[in-house]
């Protein structure tokens, strides 16, 4: 059987740590990060609902929605470390208890990680749209990812999406079968979303049933 070889979502994003980011790494990823393995997030989390975000940025959505919903679990991920650990950081001065982190490949994570059938929603805001035709192909956001993700949700789970780039909103509307739908309550704007705004550049929102 031939292997499908793993592309790449996400561009490369490095930034320096500040010394409160530093401290964060140093003294509370422990804590929030998720362990290695298959994760049995019965045993973790005592049958609480889980959501995982792809794509956090500085956790700004995920911080909000932990909050919003403290009974369930948030679990965090991206490559992005100065991110991740100002959302750790926050979610700490805020006395946040429900949000755990990781810093990785989120695809690579759904296949080998998580398990089938548990998530009661996936959050993808502002995806890395490769707007170049011939990255499409890099695009979280296609056929065959979503049947990894729609594996992975419950069977009244939803995806909740987020993205400035029309086209790749378009697309993701025909291809995927996804819906308008009205911006959450709960997730306040972003620095991401401001400078989209601020460019002139529409936000779309989505949904897919699972």
């Amino acid at each position: 059987m031939q292997t499908i070889p793993h592309i790449r979502t996400f561009s490369g994003r490095h930034g320096r740590l500040s010394l409160t980011q530093k401290r964060a790494m140093q003294d509370l990823l422990p804590r929030y990060q998720m362990p290695d393995g298959v994760w049995d997030f019965d045993g973790l989390f005592d049958f609480k609902e889980v959501v995982v975000e792809i794509g956090s940025g500085d956790g700004t959505a995920a911080l909000a929605y932990a909050k919003q919903f403290p009974n369930r679990i948030v679990i965090a991920i991206d490559v992005y470390t100065p991110g991740i650990a100002q959302l750790m950081h926050d979610a700490e001065l805020q006395q946040v208890k429900n949000l755990r982190v990781v810093i990785g490949d989120a695809l690579k994570i759904f296949k080998e990680q998580i398990p089938d059938n548990k998530l009661i929603a996936l959050h993808v805001f502002f995806p890395d749209p490769w707007p170049k035709q011939r990255h499409h192909k890099r695009r979280i956001l296609n056929e065959d990812n979503l049947i990894i993700f729609k594996s992975k949700l419950l069977a009244s789970a939803q995806i909740l999406i987020a993205t400035d780039w029309q086209e790749y909103a378009e697309s993701i509307q025909e291809v995927l079968q996804a819906k308008i739908h009205p911006r959450p309550h709960w997730r306040p704007v972003s620095r991401f979303e401001k400078r989209a705004i601020k460019d002139g550049r529409k936000v779309t929102e989505l949904l897919i049933d699972n």
